[in-house]
């Protein structure tokens, strides 16, 4: 066997051991290097182990770093507040020149996205925690973490687009996308970036991506609205019209739909509404639903049946109105009347 075999295999036995907390490990490693100090191959033992102990010391170190967070979340949210102020005061170059710096001190923090346990993340609730979970099944724990990322590269990014920065804004979002990678709101905007500058297939695809984390009903019309934009300026009238009038299952009230039938009717004549089989045919050939997406549907009810089962109706409750806003039927509806309310709805109603 040659040597750079023999040693492959002893570092794979070696680390055969480890239990993903550097806590523990470190010391582990460093019993294990000794075991082999009379080796043929110590040295290169030696030199594999000490790299692998300086990564744990750096990874046990970034650990640490992460048991503040309640304290920088707390100042993050009194920053948030003064930026708040200059924004409705209209001081827009101030509120992002404050913003941009206290986002360099927070990036200078050194707050891991991972370590030998955890993938840290900022969820904003419950629901994409789960989705997340449900949609990459990662092998590492997730770990909600409170400083609010999401919140500050949003806020960001949107002082960004109004100062006509397009391409720092998209750099802005994607940064709240690492710490979110299921927030619609930041998918949404990231989105828009690429209407913004008249790209359209882009524009098309980024719409998709957020469909799929689509879980409010205003989200699912928002997103069918987009499709109809992409159709609309590829001149398929009828699709966009079929489109726009599903987004209205979602949400009736917005104005944006009866504006966009109206120009189609000015620039593509008058259409015949589609039937439910012509949108079937058009989501199918575009790849979206005609509707929520299923796997987000599934979470929802699944997750509604697993609490209920465990009594604990407050979960349940929440994942059945998502599952009723989403999908709008008596049976949904029904279901979510079913469950018990809590102590704690009770009392809101009786204020």
């Amino acid at each position: 066997m040659s040597e750079n075999k023999k040693l492959d295999s002893i570092m794979r036995k070696i680390t055969s051991g480890f239990t993903g907390n550097p806590v523990t490990d470190m010391p582990y490693l460093q019993k294990k290097c000794a075991e082999y100090k009379d080796h043929e191959l110590a040295e290169e033992i030696f030199i594999a182990c000490n790299r692998l102990l300086n990564r744990m010391f750096s990874d046990s170190k970034k650990i640490l770093q992460n048991d503040n967070l309640d304290e920088i979340a707390r100042i993050c949210e009194q920053n948030l507040d003064g930026i708040q102020s200059h924004i409705k005061s209209g001081k827009y170059d101030t509120a992002c020149q404050l913003l941009k710096g206290y986002l360099e001190e927070l990036e200078l923090k050194n707050i891991v996205h991972e370590d030998a346990q955890y993938l840290y993340f900022n969820f904003s609730e419950y629901f994409e925690e789960i989705m997340y979970i449900r949609m990459n099944k990662p092998a590492k724990r997730v770990k909600r973490i409170p400083v609010p990322f999401g919140r500050m590269y949003l806020i960001y990014s949107w002082l960004l687009v109004e100062l006509k920065q397009i391409e720092e804004a998209r750099k802005a979002l994607l940064k709240g996308l690492s710490w979110n990678p299921v927030n619609f709101q930041l998918m949404s905007e990231y989105t828009e970036t690429f209407k913004m500058e008249h790209n359209t297939d882009e524009f098309f695809r980024k719409t998709l991506d957020a469909y799929r984390i689509a879980f409010r009903s205003h989200d699912v019309a928002r997103c069918l609205r987009n499709i109809a934009y992409y159709f609309v300026e590829n001149k398929l009238y009828k699709d966009a019209v079929g489109t726009l009038l599903l987004s209205t299952n979602f949400d009736e009230e917005s104005p944006m739909v009866k504006q966009e039938l109206s120009y189609i009717e000015t620039v593509g004549g008058i259409f015949e509404d589609p039937t439910a089989e012509d949108m079937m045919k058009c989501s199918e050939k575009y790849g979206f639903w005609c509707g929520a997406d299923h796997d987000v549907i599934d979470i929802a009810y699944n997750y509604a049946h697993y609490a209920l089962e465990d009594k604990d109706f407050e979960t349940a409750r929440y994942f059945a109105a998502i599952l009723s806003d989403i999908v709008p039927t008596e049976e949904a509806r029904e279901f979510l009347k079913s469950i018990p309310e809590t102590d704690k709805e009770k009392n809101e109603k009786d204020v």
